[in-house]
Order: structure tokens, then C-alpha cells, then sequence
């Protein structure tokens, strides 16, 4: 891997902080001196979290804390207000992580709208929402940044057994690639995870049952870490992880970089 860029005093916003990718993320960016700045659903969860960080990676600057948590629905308000503590608390923003994600929770056949909606409503739709929400804070205060959308192996290849979650992540995946230049200085990629122990995953052997989720990971399983390997390597090397790319990560090819169907590098 090529020099990496520090992120030290760097203020990272992300969302879905409270567990899975989120939280893992946020434990390996605050030792390196990034300013957080954490939402999530679970009040306790997060601000667990941000109690964890600011006790053992204290801010260098008097009154500063390390990291601060809000409550946060992304497909409300609440997604705006989580934007305006990164201004209020640290003065800007550089990094931007739209990890707050849910799965299918029926059969595709037994699914109401009020089922399947919600997976895009948190899915894609607050995506759509944190890159707006992202460039306009970017644009606004004159600033470069980094969005980093958590996009699935689902978003690449069709997924049977969870057709609305596929729909939302090829939407995550082609929305990065889309805002591709669209700002100069501002630079969009993604990451591309499969079947990796969270939440989602968890919920999903609980609606397919362990039999037929065994059956669709099966030789499949990559770690959490091995997740934040690759968001670590899309943050700290522009060079390589150009706006646009996404990052695939799977047990059988390792974590590779793409731009379109070209891969540029191996982990």
C-alpha cells in the first residue's frame, strides 16, 4: 500500500455508529486523532461509545471533547441536526460516512409497504440525503472531503433472498459513481462488504432462519475488521481509491479497488 495521508484533526461525521461498521470505524479513527461526530437510533449504544473514545483518545484542545453523539433517525430531521453539531461543535466537516443500514426483514412475497419501505427510506434514501447534506457543507465553507457510502456485495450482484436491500445498495453504489467530479475537491467512494457479522446480517438469519442463511453465506463469511481495512484504505489513500470507486471485499478475492469494471489495486 502507497504513503497514506494523516487524518489527524480531520472531523469524521457517521452515521450507524453505534454498531457494526460504525462503531468499528470510529474505534480505529479516534487513536489516530480524528474529531467524531457519531449519530445512531440506540441513544445508549452511542453514547456508550462516545463516553469509550473521549476516555481514552482525549482531545488535544482544552474543552474540545474527542467525540460527540446525537440521537439520530437519518430518515428525519434528526439527520440535518446531526449535521449541525459537526458545525457547531468542530467548525467543518472533512469526512462524511453514510453507514446507517437496515435488511429485508419478510419474504419478498410477504412484504407490505410498510415492511420494505423503510429498508430504502434508511437504505438509499438517507444516502441521497448525507451526500446532499455533505456537499453542501463541503461547497458552502469552501472545504475538500471525503464521503464514503456503505454500499453491499448485494449492490453489485442480484440477491434473491433480499431484493428490496440489492434495489437500495446498487442505488448507494451507483449514486457514488454518479457524483463522480461533481464537485472539485470533494470525492465520493464506496465500500462493497459481503456477509460480514452486524446487525443486518444477524436480523437476516432471523428472517430467512439459520438453514437457509447458512445456505446463502456459505464459504461467504469476511470479518468487521477486514471492513474497516478497506474504509481505512478508501479514507487514507485518495490516490489509489479515486472518486467514484468502490471497494469490494470478499473472503474469496481479498479487498480489491474498482473503477467501473476496472480493478486498480489489491489490498
Amino acid at each position: 500500500m502507497p504513503d497514506l495521508v494523516s487524518l489527524e484533526n480531520q472531523v469524521a461525521l457517521i452515521t450507524g455508529a453505534a454498531s457494526g461498521f460504525g462503531r468499528a470505524l470510529a474505534e480505529r479513527l479516534a487513536p489516530l486523532g480524528v474529531l467524531l461526530v457519531l449519530g445512531d437510533l440506540s441513544e445508549t449504544g452511542g453514547a456508550q461509545l462516545a463516553n469509550q473514545l473521549n476516555a481514552a483518545f482525549p482531545s488535544a484542545t482544552t474543552g474540545q471533547p474527542r467525540c460527540v453523539f446525537q440521537k439520530t433517525d437519518v430518515t428525519t430531521r434528526d439527520l440535518h441536526a446531526l449535521f449541525d453539531l459537526a458545525q457547531t461543535q468542530y467548525g467543518r466537516l472533512d469526512i462524511v460516512v453514510n453507514n446507517a443500514g437496515i435488511g429485508d426483514s419478510q419474504a419478498f412475497h410477504e412484504n407490505t409497504t410498510d415492511a420494505w419501505k423503510p429498508v430504502l427510506e434508511i437504505d438509499l434514501t438517507a444516502v441521497i440525503q448525507g451526500c446532499r447534506l455533505a456537499l453542501t457543507s463541503f461547497l458552502t465553507h469552501g472545504r475538500q472531503g471525503t464521503i464514503l457510502n456503505v454500499s453491499s456485495l448485494a449492490g453489485l450482484y442480484p440477491q434473491p433472498l433480499q431484493p428490496v436491500y440489492a434495489a437500495a445498495k446498487a442505488g448507494v453504489l451507483h449514486l457514488t459513481q454518479s457524483l463522480a467530479g461533481y464537485a472539485p475537491g470533494v470525492r465520493a467512494v464506496a465500500v462493497c462488504p459481503g456477509f460480514a457479522p452486524t446487525g443486518i446480517t444477524a436480523a437476516a438469519r432471523a428472517t430467512l432462519g439459520s438453514e437457509q442463511y447458512a445456505a446463502m453465506t456459505a464459504g461467504q463469511e469476511i470479518t468487521v475488521a477486514a471492513v474497516v481495512d478497506a474504509m481505512m484504505w478508501a479514507l487514507r489513500d485518495p490516490a489509489g481509491v479515486p472518486g467514484g470507486a468502490y471497494i469490494r471485499i470478499t473472503r474469496q478475492q481479498g479487498t480489491e479497488v474498482f473503477v467501473g469494471r476496472q480493478r486498480l489495486a489489491r489490498l
